[in-house]
């Protein structure tokens, strides 16, 4: 499972989902021994109100300070993923793309918490998802977090916040698409094809 291979698992979340709660809905598939979980990204106003709910909250279920939009678009679903993870007990990967992402980011942080092991975490235009005492959860999880160059999704919500939103590891940059908007999980899906190029391998997998 590479990371093109995931990005191609965000995409098939908007609608081949297999777990929908409220509005909260992922894409549980098993591949190469492992369990993957790749969660939706926006999709609906109701989706677009929780982007911008960027109010601070505490949720017991991770102890950690996040942006409260994004945890009541995944609370559904936490309790319905965990028992999944333990019914199968195999390796664990998370993945999605715009809220999604970080989707994917609070649920690993949670699996942390819980003494999951979270094999990989791969997010693709993934907004802030939180603060630092997340971000310290998380930030040993392998894995990488892909920004289209232009992709302004990726900066929000700002960072000069009185208690700044953070990611939770370097951004791993690909190059932008003349005349295609740069958010939409296709155009990762199409720059990613391009960097498994035998000539561009190094320039994207081998980024820091």
């Amino acid at each position: 499972m590479n990371d093109l291979d995931l990005a191609k698992l965000s995409h098939d979340s908007y609608s081949l989902a297999t777990h929908i709660k409220g509005n909260a809905a992922a894409l549980l598939t098993e591949a190469d021994d492992s369990l993957v979980i790749a969660f939706r990204g926006t999709n609906d106003a109701i989706d677009v109100m929780a982007d911008i709910w960027a109010i601070p909250w505490k949720p017991a279920k991770i102890g950690a300070w996040v942006h409260r939009g994004f945890w009541l678009y995944l609370e559904p679903l936490v309790d319905w993923l965990d028992i999944e993870i333990h019914r199968y007990n195999l390796p664990v990967h998370l993945t999605g793309h715009s809220l999604g992402g970080a989707a994917a980011c609070l649920f690993a942080a949670i699996c942390e918490c819980r003494g999951l092991k979270v094999s990989s975490l791969t997010t693709f235009g993934a907004p802030r998802p939180g603060y630092e005492s997340l971000a310290r959860i998380t930030s040993n999880i392998e894995g990488k977090r892909y920004v289209i160059d232009g992709d302004q999704v990726t900066s929000v919500p700002p960072s000069w916040f009185a208690f700044p939103y953070c990611h939770d590891r370097e951004e791993t940059l690909l190059d932008g698409i003349d005349g295609i908007i740069d958010h939409p999980i296709k155009g990762y899906i199409d720059r990613l094809g391009e960097a498994a190029l035998p000539e561009n391998k190094k320039k994207v997998f081998e980024a820091p």
